[in-house]
């Protein structure tokens, strides 16, 4: 196996721990909105940017080395390295990294959702508290939200 190939191994060994990181932490971040516990949001959120870094940083180094011994730097490509070398723990790593991918992807995307819901529920109450209008939203069709009339409601506190 050429220094290269090795690497490249090496890289998938490293991008599957990594994932298996940002799994860990995209569950930690899911219990931290769930609690609204601030702080720990704001901590798994860094941690989170920094393991994505790395993990970009080093699916870079992959992409590159696929290059440089004549495969394409994408999933087929990958998949055509692996069957050329025959190793079949490489190949097992490999699938097992595209489903970590889509779980990370996933979780990333509830956790987003669940985010935006929370943000949308301090609007409205902020809106409630500060005697602010409240606005009958709708969607365009694009999806995006805009608000329409406004009917006043005013409360004191």
């Amino acid at each position: 196996m050429r220094v290269e190939q090795a690497e490249l191994i090496r890289l998938l060994a490293r991008i599957h721990a990594g994932l298996a990181g940002m799994s860990g932490l995209l569950a930690e971040e899911a219990a931290s909105l769930q609690s609204r516990d601030t702080a720990a949001i704001q901590s798994v959120t860094a941690r989170k940017h920094a393991l994505a870094d790395e993990i970009d940083h080093l699916t870079s180094r992959q992409k590159y080395l696929l290059e440089s011994i004549g495969f394409s730097a994408d999933r087929p490509g990958m998949e055509c390295f692996l069957s050329q070398i025959n190793d079949e723990s490489g190949q097992q790593l490999w699938q097992e990294l595209i489903a970590m991918t889509a779980e990370c992807k996933h979780r990333n995307e509830v956790n987003g959702a669940y985010l935006a819901l929370l943000a949308r529920y301090v609007e409205s109450a902020l809106d409630v508290m500060m005697g602010s209008p409240s606005q009958g939203e709708t969607y365009d069709p694009k999806g995006s939200r805009r608000r329409g009339a406004a009917s006043r409601r005013s409360f004191t506190v």
